[in-house]
Order: structure tokens, then C-alpha cells, then sequence
């Protein structure tokens, strides 16, 4: 029989390699029980699955597929009893020399931001969906939490993709919010892919925008700010070709003379200037008002 602390210290010391939110989870559990982790070395990540550390001991921890990649063996009566409670939680197996000692169970709670995002989100006509590695069950639950409709869990990296490339078949441009190792090629496929909170440095090097830590609830302002953006280069870009174009028509009948053309492309590069300060002090000034709706589609990761 293994202690829960001895567990637990040995899970913490594979944790130190991982950038995963649950190793981060399994640390902080150890500290706060004042245990300190095993000092193991050689740690390698398997992206959506777990961490494996090959010196002094080979320990690992992670899901029952790393497990079984591994060649290890289970106690008998282990499996059924973990999958009763993987149904409706997070469950990290803990393993060394060998065999499954025991394993951790995680209940997620959704930050307290996370609903009022979702809702602001919709508000601008966006489709929310929530594509996780977790099991199906505790992603139906993070999902209806959060006011999710449409979500699908047990994905890997690469079934993260393919569900991404399906959504974006339907619905076009897709924005993808992710923190985990494992979201770094979802990211990558993604139109748009965005890192947030403490994302792992691979998500934040494959994003195209990383938001700060605590910075969730930014990113309705940061999807309307990206639209005024677009307007406004837009309105700029239709004044200028119209512009030359009459300019130019005027100036070829002789109707417009030197003086004037001058002053009017002072005039015109001044309208540029002053429709972007506009889109910047009205974005300011509207950090939280509602905006019109696109069919564009944001897809957020849970693991």
C-alpha cells in the first residue's frame, strides 16, 4: 500500500517537468499539504496525455492511455472504480517502477469570468463552442456551467484539429482560445489563435495573441476591437481609391489646380488620421457595449 503523501509526493516531482494546468494543480496541492515533491529528472511531456520521468525512478503520471503506451500494469480492481469517477471529473494516474500506485482526482471550476465572457461573446453574435481532452462527461458539465451548447470532449491534439477544420467548413473564420501544450496545433489551424491566461510558452510562440494572466474577461473587448479595426481600414481604404480616383479624373480635365490638389491631399490624409483616432477613443469609451453580429465562431479548449 502506497500513503496518499508518498503519492502525492511523487506525482508533484513529475508535475516540476509539465506545463499542464493539472501538473500546476498537483504542485500546489503538495505545497499546500507541505510535502516536497521527489526530486526526479529526465521529465519528458506527452502532449495530452501526461509526463514520464526516467531517473532515479521511472514515474509517471496521466491518463489510462499513457498508461497502457507504457506496458504498465493496473491493480485488478482499479480500472472500473476509476472510470466511475472519470466520468465526472478529471482523473491522473500515478505510476512507478512499473505499476499504478493510485491517482488524483480533479474537479474543474470555471474562473469566475469565464460565464460573463461566454455571454458577451454571444451578445456579439459569435458560436461558442468548447473542445476538450477531458472526458465527455466532465466537459458536458464545464460546458453547461459555462453556458456552452455545443462542445465535444476525449479529444487528443489531432482530433482537436479535425474538429476545428469541421466547424470551420460550416461556419467560416474560426477564433481559437486555448493555454495547454496540447493546443498549440489547434491554435496553429485555427484563423485566429489566442493564448490565454498562464498559457505553457509553445501555446503562446504558435499564437497570434496572447492575452495576459487573469485577462479572459478581455476578449469580447479584443474581438470588438479587431472589428472596429477592420471598419475602419475598410472606410479609409474605400476614401482613398475614391479620392484619387475623382483626383485624378479632375486634375486630367484640367479642373484642378496644383494649389488645390495639394491642399486637398492634406485634407485627405487628415479625414485617415482623424477616423482611426475616432475607432480608438470609441473603442476606449465602449469596452462593454454590445456589437453586431457575425457568423464567425470562436472554439475554446478546456484541457
Amino acid at each position: 500500500n502506497v500513503s496518499q503523501s508518498e503519492l502525492l509526493r511523487r506525482a508533484a516531482g513529475v508535475a516540476l517537468g509539465s506545463e499542464h494546468p493539472l501538473a500546476r494543480g498537483i504542485i500546489e496541492a503538495a505545497r499546500a499539504r507541505g510535502l516536497a515533491p521527489v526530486a526526479l529528472e529526465q521529465i519528458q511531456a506527452h502532449p495530452g496525455a501526461g509526463a514520464v520521468a526516467f531517473a532515479p525512478v521511472m514515474t509517471a503520471i496521466g491518463s489510462s492511455e499513457l498508461i497502457e503506451k507504457l506496458g504498465w500494469s493496473m491493480p485488478v480492481d482499479f480500472p472500473p472504480r476509476a472510470q466511475q469517477l472519470a466520468d465526472v471529473s478529471s482523473l491522473v494516474y500515478v505510476a512507478w517502477d512499473g505499476v499504478v500506485c493510485g491517482a488524483l482526482l480533479f474537479r474543474w471550476d470555471a474562473v469566475s469570468e469565464a460565464k460573463p465572457t461566454i455571454e458577451s461573446l454571444k451578445a456579439q453574435g459569435l458560436h461558442v463552442a468548447l473542445l476538450s481532452g477531458d472526458t465527455p462527461c466532465a466537459t458536458e458539465q464545464a460546458a453547461q456551467a459555462v453556458g456552452i451548447e455545443f462542445w465535444r470532449g476525449g479529444l487528443s491534439a489531432e482530433a482537436k484539429v479535425l474538429a476545428l477544420n469541421a466547424i470551420a467548413t460550416q461556419t467560416g473564420p474560426v477564433v481559437m482560445v486555448g493555454d495547454g501544450l496540447n493546443d498549440a496545433p489547434v491554435l496553429a489551424s485555427a484563423s485566429v489563435g489566442i493564448a490565454v491566461g498562464a498559457a505553457t510558452d509553445l501555446a503562446r510562440e504558435t499564437a497570434d495573441v496572447a492575452l495576459p494572466p487573469g485577462g479572459l474577461h478581455d476578449l469580447p473587448w479584443l474581438v470588438a476591437l479587431a472589428r472596429r479595426v477592420r471598419t475602419t481600414m475598410i472606410v479609409n481604404m474605400a476614401w482613398a481609391f475614391g479620392y484619387n480616383l475623382v483626383a485624378l479624373a479632375a486634375a486630367g480635365a484640367g479642373l484642378l489646380q496644383p494649389v488645390l490638389a495639394a491642399a486637398l491631399m492634406a485634407g485627405s490624409s487628415f479625414f485617415v488620421l482623424a477616423t482611426s483616432v475616432a475607432m480608438n477613443r470609441r473603442t476606449r469609451d465602449s469596452r462593454t457595449q454590445p456589437f453586431p453580429p457575425t457568423s464567425s465562431l470562436v472554439a475554446a479548449p478546456g484541457r
